[in-house]
């Protein structure tokens, strides 16, 4: 991966750019996430600057708390981004698969944002002093992790396009000098800082404590979900940690950060009122309950727990407006009082409100995309109509086209909706023939924030052509959150408490800050994952076993790829792994006999989801033990300042 190695015969021409990486997205993203992986650097050098010194206040937090907001919104638009490029170039449907590179980015954005908010204790009460010099130090270590990851070679990933074992090893030293350094500095001089004020479990402090336990737990278990299987390869023991485990571990720890987040805003300083918290949140909860039952009835299919994550989700976004309602206090004083304290309230309040509701918006997308999103899998001849979601897909043909430097096959799709046709899609299959390799381009229609996306297969021998097409309802919403998210962080990023020797609010930011306000009375006062990879004529004449299949074939590694299960990969060997699991089923074994049988072939290295066993006895315990650990830390450290 050398670009100035020199090479003994050098080719007239080049090898060209990887395929998949000529895309405008891959120059955008990279260079975002560089900027936050650098950004924290900042708030690593304030750290080690305050070690040094032996001294932190409120003043070093309030320094510390612009550099860290910056590096988190470019990281936060930076997995935004490559999420939507992974969403729409690779051709397989999906937007996040847990991949480690993937992780590498995660982590360092959940310690950061465990670090704003540990920050603003520390600003606001002069407390956890120690705790947030901690994260300092291991958001910046993250990031440098990350780099390793993808630099490497250590893991195998779709996003590591490059595996050095040369660069690894001076880049593993560069974590030994930065990370061991830090971290013996923080031993041999954190105990040197003085503590600062005390605070009640039940208070915004305490609330905000709970949030850094949820997202360092959270961290730990990506991080340690990661690095697992490298730890037991190295014993000589294969296995494969992927979405199902992430899912069982991840997803709860975070699902109950989402039902704390609308809480912190509504407590105060130092002591506050947990019953008062929760009768301000009324609105906000009778609101989830309404979006739950409306999404039970409505709901067709997917899982029970669906309504309740589209109810979380509106709580989440309910919740921040009715932080912003009690502030201004639209229903105590004047109409005119409510308007002008709306327009008076801080940039960094408006900041938190929309970062909180960004989080209820993702969270909306991830629930819809995930549980009603419909497929088709057909193989089409020209001519042909298929109906999905209400829309007729009628394929017109094929036609070939050359390229800057690759050839291109193009087929052409007529969208219609009760007979009106809405637009044209043309899915192609490029092949280019410098690097002997084939991309397939899907194609999307948009509607508000529902999509319908089509994306080719293989051609067969008599001229049909496979083709995977899927509606994928409220999927925009999965990444408009983030977006919501950093535009939080943004408004935050220009108050002026953020700012030294600031100039009065420019105007044009005053005005949005008014259309964002008049819009808040107006509304105060009115009041499973699709599968990828299968061909046509896999899929089984019984749909009970065939939706058995896929939920087996889920939980399945394919041995060589990327971390990809067997639905999303169209490697050789995924295939046959899914007719033998069909094989197995259409020959009366249960779902355990199946996955016994292809463990006793392969090894746990086929499972996504280790079994629960000897060697993975670790892996599946640590996130509930750094759970209650922390907690009974946590508590009984305030019990000990109470006393």
């Amino acid at each position: 991966s050398n670009p100035f190695a020199r090479l003994a015969t050098p080719p007239i021409e080049g090898r060209d750019l990887n395929p998949v990486l000529q895309d405008i997205g891959l120059a955008v993203h990279p260079p975002m996430l560089y900027l936050g992986y650098v950004g924290f650097s900042i708030s690593f050098s304030f750290a080690i600057a305050a070690l040094l010194e032996g001294r932190i206040d409120a003043a070093w937090a309030r320094w510390v708390r612009p550099w860290t907001l910056m590096a988190w919104i470019f990281l936060t638009l930076g997995i935004a981004m490559g999420s939507y490029w992974a969403y729409y170039e690779l051709g397989w449907g999906g937007w996040w698969f847990w991949d480690p590179v993937e992780n590498a980015s995660l982590m360092p954005w959940l310690a950061g944002t465990a670090l704003l908010h540990s920050a603003v204790v520390m600003e606001k009460r002069n407390a956890l002093k120690v705790w947030t010099i901690l994260l300092s130090i291991l958001t910046f270590s993250l990031s440098l992790l990350g780099t390793f990851l993808v630099r490497s070679g250590v893991i195998t990933s779709v996003h590591a396009f490059a595996s050095d074992p040369t660069r690894g090893v001076f880049i593993l030293g560069i974590l030994v000098l930065f990370i061991g350094g830090s971290l013996t500095l923080f031993a041999g001089r954190a105990t040197a800082l003085k503590q600062g004020g005390l605070f009640a479990p039940i208070s915004r402090e305490g609330a905000l404590v709970l949030n850094n336990l949820l997202l360092t737990v959270s961290c730990a278990t990506v991080l340690f979900g990661t690095l697992y299987p490298v730890i037991m390869e190295a014993l000589d023991f294969k296995l494969s940690v992927g979405a199902p485990f992430y899912n069982l571990t991840f997803g709860p720890l975070f699902a109950l950060l989402l039902l704390m987040v609308p809480f912190g805003p509504m407590l105060a300083w130092k002591r506050g009122d947990l019953v008062a918290a929760m009768q301000r949140l009324l609105a906000a909860g009778v609101t989830a309950l309404v979006a739950i039952a409306i999404a039970w009835a409505w709901a067709r299919g997917g899982s029970a727990l669906a309504p309740l994550g589209i109810g979380l989700g509106v709580f989440v976004i309910t919740g921040a407006m009715v932080d912003l309602v009690e502030r201004s206090g639209v229903f105590r004083v004047p109409f005119r009082t409510a308007l002008h304290r709306t327009r008076g309230l801080p940039r960094s309040v408006w900041g938190t409100a929309f970062a909180h509701a960004g989080l209820g918006v993702a969270l909306l997308g991830i629930v819809c995309e995930t549980t009603w999103n419909s497929e088709l899998i057909s193989t089409l001849r020209p001519g042909d109509v298929r109906n999905l979601a209400g829309y007729q897909i009628k394929f017109e043909g094929m036609t070939q086209r050359q390229g800057p430097n690759f050839a291109e096959v193009v087929s052409t799709f007529v969208i219609s909706e009760d007979g009106k046709q809405l637009s044209v899609l043309t899915p192609s299959k490029r092949s280019f023939a410098t690097r002997g390799m084939s991309t397939t381009e899907a194609a999307l229609m948009t509607r508000g924030v529902s999509q319908l996306y089509v994306s080719l297969g293989d051609t067969t021998a008599d001229g049909g052509l496979a083709v995977r097409i899927y509606h994928k309802p409220l999927v925009l919403l999965i990444w408009f959150g983030p977006v919501l998210m950093a535009f939080g962080g943004l408004l935050s990023l220009s108050d002026r408490r953020l700012r030294v020797g600031a100039p009065q609010p420019a105007r044009g930011l005053r005005a949005m800050q008014r259309i964002f306000s008049s819009a808040l009375l107006a509304l105060a006062l009115l009041g499973a994952p699709a599968a990828h990879a299968v061909q046509p004529d896999e899929i089984m004449s019984d749909a009970a076993k065939e939706s058995r299949a896929r939920e087996l074939s889920r939980e399945l590694r394919c041995m060589v790829c990327q971390n990809q299960s067997i639905d999303d990969s169209d490697a050789p060997l995924a295939r046959d792994l899914r007719l033998l699991v069909r094989e197995r089923l259409a020959a009366g074994d249960s779902d355990n006999q199946v996955l016994d049988f292809l463990v006793a072939r392969y090894g746990q290295f086929v499972l996504l989801k280790p079994r629960f066993e000897r060697q993975t006895l670790l892996l599946w315990l640590l996130p509930p033990v750094l759970l209650l650990g922390g907690g009974l830390i946590f508590a009984g450290t305030v019990l000990v300042a109470l006393a």
